[in-house]
């Protein structure tokens, strides 16, 4: 069988069929195209979309409906309002509402009505906790299945309990909104809603469900707001003879005039249904042939079902072709079914491939930065350091005679002599040019070193005359002074007077206890 491409889609959703009409919206089962998620869309029909008050309920529903968690409550999971769509995203519960069921198979939900009455007032108990009235409250607007699990339905004209300060100033004016059928006196008024609005409608609901008609009927619209308004309901006994009087006081009590002569709270309708028996005698299910044949129908399509669900081999694709020939009737739902899988797998794969993808890109993010990570740890290069450039050997210059280092000092060199170079000039041989002395000093004698000059610690160098580079006061060794005449004698008489050397000052006595400073007698105040 070839695959069918969805005709119909929303955004990311594939609507597969209608489930619900209404005046102004349609929902539809639809299914997320990625995640296969089912959903119930309430979207808005074209002509309802020039209506902005249409419009405003919509999204006043959603608003309400994602406040509501309690497991009777429909959660919205999303408000989408443009100029082209507008819808919510409801959780999905595929059931036939309590006006249909009751009408369809009333022995079955009389037989599980104690169940249901407790799972509408749950759910309506937590909504006025909340501090909510619904104000719509009808057969239509709930939901239940065959288990008797409940679903309240449509928020749309729900509005604020009434505090204290609206209830002494009377209603608020405006266009009285709800179906006149449920409608409670004080909203036919236009007087503050209150949780026993709701119970007035619910008791409306119960009524229909017990009797198959609600308690009032008229030949017009305003007719029938009067009867809600002065006239008193017949008892549900007198239509169906098999309810106890019990619960006929439960449901008249319900349907009092004054709010303040109705349960004030749902959860006092459960406890006092929870003391009595609804019923005479427990209701009997009259199964005719037509129900036998649907419900046959209806069993075989459910078994249908979950053999494609769980097709594994090719025994389980025999029954399957086994159970479409002895019932062509089935061949119908086969189509469907198959449809639904096929788009079911459709978005399976999708997603599957949605997911890889992210991986991929989830993964190569992570190794680049990982990446990254290395570059910022890894050492950045340093220049390499030059060796240490030594200087080159110093090589005496020509002409220049190297010098020695005193005797007894490290790395003292041998007296070396003196060797011309070529071109240049020969070093003298003779004495330093003789300077003269001071006023007051000798002067000096030729052929002899000047005084002042340091000569101590040079060696005697060749071709130097004795004594050269000696200090005063020292032995001149013996030898004769080459090319030097002898100094001639000078009689004691003619020799210069020596100057007289002053004496040094005595010092004076020292002190232990002296640091250098000078002798105190006394010593300053100490401030």
């Amino acid at each position: 069988m070839a695959e069918e491409q969805p005709t119909n889609k929303i955004d990311d959703y594939i609507l597969i069929g209608v489930i619900g009409n209404g005046k102004t919206c349609q929902v539809y089962e639809a299914m997320h195209e990625q995640s296969g998620a089912m959903v119930a869309m309430k979207l808005m029909l074209p002509e309802s979309m020039a209506d902005a008050d249409e419009k405003a309920l919509l999204k006043h529903e959603g608003k309400v409906a994602q406040l509501m968690e309690h497991p009777n409550l429909i959660r919205c999971n999303g408000i989408v309002m443009r100029k082209t769509e507008c819808y919510l995203l409801l959780d999905l519960f595929k059931t036939p509402n309590l006006k249909n069921f009751t009408h369809s198979e009333p022995i079955t939900v009389h037989r599980m009505l104690k169940k249901v009455i407790e799972g509408i007032c749950a759910g309506l108990q937590h909504m006025h906790d909340k501090g909510w009235i619904h104000k719509d409250l009808k057969p239509e607007n709930i939901l239940v299945n065959r288990s008797g699990e409940i679903r309240i339905i449509d928020y749309s004209l729900a509005v604020k309990k009434a505090s204290a300060l609206s209830k002494m100033f009377g209603g608020s004016s405006g266009v009285i909104r709800g179906t006149r059928t449920y409608l409670a006196p004080e909203t036919i008024r236009k007087q503050p809603s209150t949780p026993a609005t709701d119970i007035y409608s619910l008791g409306v609901t119960f009524y229909e469900i017990l009797t198959g008609k609600p308690p009032f009927t008229g030949e017009s619209p305003q007719d029938l707001l009067k009867r809600h308004l002065a006239e008193a309901a017949a008892l549900p006994s007198l239509l169906n003879d098999n309810i106890t009087p019990e619960m006929d006081a439960i449901i008249l009590k319900m349907l009092a005039k004054k709010p303040k002569d109705r349960f004030q709270e749902c959860s006092e309708i459960v406890s006092a249904i929870s003391k009595i028996k609804i019923f005479k005698e427990e209701p009997k299910l009259a199964v005719t042939k037509e129900e036998e044949d649907r419900r046959a129908s209806a069993g075989d399509v459910s078994k249908l079902e979950e053999l494609m669900e769980n097709r594994l081999d090719s025994r389980t694709d025999a029954l399957v072709r086994k159970m479409l020939e002895e019932n062509p009737a089935l061949k119908a739902s086969y189509a469907e079914i198959k449809k639904q899988q096929e788009v079911r797998a459709a978005a399976r794969a999708a997603e599957v491939e949605r997911r890889r993808q992210k991986l991929e890109s989830e993964k190569s993010l992570k190794e680049q930065a990982k990446e990254d990570k290395q570059k910022k740890k890894r050492p950045r290069p340093r220049p390499e350091a030059s060796p240490p450039q030594m200087p080159p050997p110093q090589q005496p210059m020509p002409g220049y005679y190297p010098q020695a280092a005193p005797p007894g000092y490290p790395g003292a060199m041998p007296p070396q002599p003196y060797a011309p170079q070529p071109g240049y000039p020969p070093m003298p041989q003779a004495g330093y040019p003789q300077m003269p002395a001071p006023p007051g000093y000798p002067q000096p004698q030729p052929g002899y070193p000047p005084q002042g000059y340091p000569q101590q610690g040079y060696p005697q160098q060749q071709g130097m005359p004795p004594g050269y580079g000696q200090m005063p006061g020292q032995p001149v060794p013996p030898g004769p002074v080459p090319n030097q005449a002898p100094p001639a004698a000078v009689p004691p008489d003619q020799q210069p007077a020596q100057p007289a050397v002053p004496k040094a000052a005595p010092k004076p006595p020292t002190n232990p206890n002296d640091d250098g400073m000078e002798f105190m007698m006394e010593l300053p105040e100490v401030e």
